[in-house]
């Protein structure tokens, strides 16, 4: 009777520690496309193009990322949780201010670009999923968004191009990406459908294996730091 019950007792106990051991091995294991694991990464860049707001402070939950930042001026790409959500604050620089206060669930393993934009009466935020995907040896990325708060629809393209890479965007239309060959571009913007150019930019760098997005900003009509015009933004 003694030998059963120990005999019992050791079973209890190696089936305790085979259920240890899988547990042990199914939260240690766990890479970064399993969501049971706290530590995946996503990660997020963020671009002032807000025309009349002032400079901003931006904060991730409690933690500033970003102090005093200038219209036009893009954060570098900080690390944010993966398939959790984000709370994103927008304060006027140094003050208590708040322009945007937003949650947002990202997903793992992305980038993400957020742009602050409108004017200051409607500024909002416009969250999008960047291209990982490489464009190859011989192309960029390339796509477009239209943050210009008073623009017409546009037609942008490069002057030496037939046709415009993207006809018809009005505010705040975003673009996917699409392949560029590598190279050094003068840009425009035309009233969409007509040769009537509103802006030229000339040596626009966009060089094979880079990703990006140029954004159409400031006011039609505008002058100094509100002029209307491009803005080029690394995405890799």
């Amino acid at each position: 009777m003694m030998k059963k019950i120990i005999t019992a007792k050791f079973a209890n106990l190696f089936l305790i520690a085979i259920i240890s051991v899988f547990t042990f091995t199914m939260f240690n294991g766990c890479d970064e496309n399993n969501p049971l694991n706290p530590t995946v990464t996503s990660r997020l860049q963020l671009t002032h193009a807000s025309p009349d707001a002032p400079n901003i402070d931006v904060y991730i939950g409690s933690s500033k990322i970003a102090s005093n930042l200038a219209y036009l001026s893009t954060l570098s790409y900080t690390s944010i949780t993966g398939d959790a959500v984000s709370r994103i604050i927008v304060n006027a620089a140094n003050s208590s201010t708040i322009l945007i206060d937003t949650a947002v669930y990202f997903l793992r393993d992305r980038s993400f670009s957020v742009f602050v934009f409108d004017s200051l009466q409607k500024i909002q935020p416009l969250i999008l999923t960047d291209s990982s995907s490489s464009p190859g040896s011989i192309n960029a990325s390339l796509r477009f968004i239209n943050l210009s708060p008073n623009s017409p629809s546009l037609d942008v393209g490069a002057v030496s191009k037939i046709q415009p890479w993207f006809p018809f965007y009005s505010f705040p239309k975003a673009s996917p990406y699409r392949p560029i060959v590598g190279g050094i571009y003068t840009v425009y913007a035309n009233l969409a459908g007509t040769s009537t150019t509103l802006v030229t930019v000339p040596d626009v760098n966009l060089p094979a294996r880079g990703i990006f997005t140029i954004i159409a900003n400031g006011y039609v009509g505008g002058t100094g730091a509100k002029a209307f015009g491009f803005t080029l933004i690394p995405n890799n």
